[in-house]
């Protein structure tokens, strides 16, 4: 049943890679595949509208017609049934494999950790105008706003598939990306090149 990799070109090229190895090897974990590619694959449609970049939000047609059409039925459709695809690629708790990929997890998640605030943090203090932290009140407690804004900055550097990719790329632009290098341990992430 490979016929979905026939029409892997329906998607969005920056795409392309994280549903191949969402597909083929279940990984990376469904808590790890970002906010778009979660909500598309859940049949989250505002969800997936609101997280898009433009070139996938001008996609949704395809997404659909790839998903219902050519995706294997059980690799979308409820987080249950990701959780289910995922852990149906990882019976074997003892692969190598395996537990690199949870060790790379649980450093994603250390790394979220320390951006709002569990053990092993680095305190960054911001200091903004008034009529800044206003608008940022808008969006909930300013200090949760800017820690997921950075939370969602770090996906970006790391995670080239996510929406927040493009999004970094529009702020910061694309010179931050000959600072990383793929991570051998998790062909899916980057991390930063070894300081020489």
């Amino acid at each position: 049943m490979a016929e979905w990799r026939e029409h892997l070109n329906l998607l969005p090229e920056h795409m392309r890679e994280s549903v191949k190895w969402w597909i083929e090897k279940g990984e990376p974990h469904p808590t790890l595949l970002g906010s778009f590619l979660t909500a598309v694959l859940t049949n989250d449609l505002l969800e997936a509208f609101a997280c898009a970049d433009a070139i996938n939000a001008a996609s949704m047609r395809q997404w659909a017609t790839f998903l219902h059409t050519y995706a294997p039925m059980g690799c979308h459709g409820s987080e249950e049934r990701l959780l289910a695809w995922y852990e149906a690629h990882h019976a074997e708790k003892e692969d190598a494999r395996y537990e690199r990929f949870v060790a790379n997890a649980q450093a994603a998640q250390a790394a979220v950790d320390a951006l709002l605030g569990k053990p092993d943090r680095e305190r960054i203090t911001v200091e903004l105008d008034g009529r800044a932290v206003d608008r940022l009140r808008v969006l909930g407690d300013p200090a949760e706003v800017l820690a997921r804004l950075a939370d969602h900055a770090q996906q970006g550097v790391y995670r080239p598939g996510a929406w927040e990719r493009g999004w970094i790329v529009q702020a910061f632009g694309d010179e931050f990306l000959d600072l990383l290098e793929q991570d051998p341990d998790a062909p899916h992430f980057q991390r930063p090149k070894a300081k020489e």
